[in-house]
């Protein structure tokens, strides 16, 4: 592009205001050397720079680390100054370190005689375009390839539930090499307990509620271990919306799942005896207090305190006091239900909810674990370890703080009358 003859000023007024003057396009013009000399409207708003941060740089700064080190930039003015103009497609990098695609154009502008005055880059914004290109583009060859080559597991699956093929990583996964998969349906491969969730989101995704969807689900292994994965499903149409097929990207989470229950577990567990902690059996008593008021006064609820453990600890150490609850929390385990609870309170409390026990449980339940304490707590003497039972059963309408205070009156009556007993309160509506 060849310039008038005009003067040197008019030549500059005149691109400072065709470049200054638009915001429709991004324009700037470079010196010889490529150093930015003016920077439109238009420019700031795609590169996010305002004309005093750029005037005087060179323009290369637009461009990525990779590109720069490939000698893009100056390959482009070299093009453009010997044909006049280059155009090329790439990314270019914005002041917050964005990246877009743009379609670049640098031509060369040049006096009448023919010297080099600079260059003028024009920089449209094509990452929309891009975008669907690159998906238009997708040939089955370079799909293949990152298919294959995954380190997530890929699937393709048809309507009916059969594999139609998955990669490496998938087979590996679970442990089925990839002949043996293809053609398999994943009822084969997932685990029984899960088939409903799965047949659940493809129903929805059919019945067209979402494209794609992130679940998860368990396959069984090949050698019948469980193997938990992410799931990111999609549902692939043709152009009139008819159902084609299914894809999948699967991620093992079975090391995150046992993480997730391993702190599950903390925050409900005492970390010394692994009994529930005193926020998980106060969940629990809340629960029973419903079934209660539902469906009536039944169950009875034990506090239990131990008898001289200060003296124990103050003699034996902190750590025979920690191995002593230990073993006392162990043995009381031992002679509990499934259906019921035993927690540590904190120190050297502990409770238990019986839920549909009568007297006679409750009574026997408190007499095992006297002897349990017993056993446990040596050695034997006037400040042996001992334990102080209260029993109080539930009735209605009683809050939690209502059945913890019953039993705790009876068990400091217990310990009133010597301890190594447990004591029963008759409790009334609280």
């Amino acid at each position: 592009m060849q310039l008038a003859s005009a003067s040197e000023r008019e030549y500059q007024d005149l691109l400072g205001l065709l470049v200054g003057g638009s915001d429709d396009f991004a324009l700037c013009l470079l010196d010889v050397d490529g150093n930015v000399i003016s920077w439109n409207r238009g420019s700031r708003q795609l590169a996010g720079y305002a004309p005093e941060e750029v005037i005087g740089r060179h323009f290369s700064l637009f461009y990525p680390p990779e590109d720069i080190a490939a000698g893009t930039p100056a390959r482009e003015l070299a093009v453009a100054a010997v044909q006049g103009r280059a155009d090329y497609d790439g990314w270019q990098v914005r002041r917050d370190a964005t990246s877009f695609w743009a379609n670049v154009s640098i031509i060369a502008l040049r006096r009448a005689d023919g010297t080099l005055r600079g260059y003028g880059k024009i920089t449209r914004d094509e990452s929309e375009r891009h975008a669907s290109d690159e998906a238009l583009r997708g040939s089955e060859k370079r799909f293949r390839c990152c298919f294959d080559e995954a380190r997530v597991g890929m699937l393709i699956i048809s309507l009916d539930g059969r594999l139609e093929n998955v990669n490496e990583a998938f087979s590996a996964m679970i442990g089925y090499s990839r002949e043996r998969l293809i053609g398999t349906t994943r009822e084969e491969v997932t685990h029984p307990d899960d088939l409903d969730v799965d047949r659940n989101v493809r129903a929805a995704m059919l019945r067209g509620e979402s494209s794609s969807r992130m679940f998860e689900k368990r396959y069984l292994h090949s050698t019948g271990r469980v193997v938990w994965v992410a799931i990111y499903l999609t549902l692939i149409r043709d152009e009139q919306g008819e159902p084609l097929r299914w894809t999948a990207q699967v991620q093992d989470v079975t090391e995150r799942r046992s993480y997730e229950r391993q702190l599950e577990y903390m925050a409900d567990h005492d970390s010394l005896t692994g009994l529930l902690n005193r926020r998980s059996f106060e969940r629990a008593l809340e629960i029973q207090l419903a079934r209660v008021e539902r469906f009536g006064p039944k169950g009875s609820f034990l506090m239990v305190d131990l008898d001289n453990f200060k003296v124990f600890n103050d003699t034996w150490g902190h750590g025979a006091g920690d191995q002593l609850l230990v073993k006392i929390a162990t043995g009381m385990q031992a002679f509990i239900n499934s259906d019921e609870v035993i927690g540590r309170l904190g120190g050297d409390e502990f409770a238990v909810i019986l839920p549909d026990c009568d007297d006679s449980r409750a009574q026997a339940v408190a007499e095992a674990f006297l002897l349990v304490v017993r056993d446990e707590a040596m050695p034997a003497g006037p400040d042996r370890v001992t334990a102080s039972i209260g029993i109080a059963n539930f009735s209605e309408r009683m809050s939690a703080e209502g059945i913890m205070v019953c039993a705790d009156l009876a068990m400091y009556q217990a310990k009133a009358d010597g301890g190594d007993r447990w004591s029963r309160r008759v409790t009334t509506p609280a």
